[in-house]
């Protein structure tokens, strides 16, 4: 078996589809990437169970930045053209398994820095600069231990 590499995809494009070959047929989700490389996640495992990456997928969309661990390998065809499959195996997310998304952080950031005022910043950077001082053994002269939060 390839290792598997690890790609970070802009989405571009998403859907199911129902692949028949000779042993039968299938549901997958195609990804397309804003760079034109397609991918392929299977629906189920060989034990008929839902793979994880499937249903990760389903909580993407399309201009989600996903980051995922691919199984690529080289195939050729009929014809003796070669090209490249790409399977997911899996979407790093969080520990349910909810992929990392690049606009669910930046919304996270963006509702984060509205809810705080320059003031109240400034004073947690305060603190914060003094904190780390504080467990790094080497207090600055203006830092009254008092003052720390603990």
């Amino acid at each position: 078996m390839n290792p598997l590499k690890e790609y970070t995809i802009t989405v571009s494009k998403k859907g199911d589809e129902l692949v028949k070959w000779s042993g039968g047929e299938f549901l997958v989700c195609n990804i397309e990437g804003s760079d034109g490389k397609r991918f392929t996640i299977p629906k189920l495992k060989k034990d008929q169970s839902v793979s994880v990456a499937y249903e990760q997928v389903q909580k993407v969309s399309v201009g989600d930045t996903i980051t995922c661990a691919v199984d690529e390998k080289e195939k050729t065809n009929k014809e003796g053209k070669t090209y490249t499959t790409r399977t997911i195996r899996s979407i790093k997310g969080d520990e349910h398994g909810t992929p990392h998304t690049s606009q669910q952080i930046e919304t996270t950031q963006s509702d984060f820095k509205q809810g705080i005022t320059k003031d109240r910043w400034a004073e947690f950077e305060a603190r914060l600069s003094k904190l780390e001082a504080y467990h790094n053994d080497i207090p600055p002269a203006e830092t009254d231990l008092n003052e720390l939060p603990f």
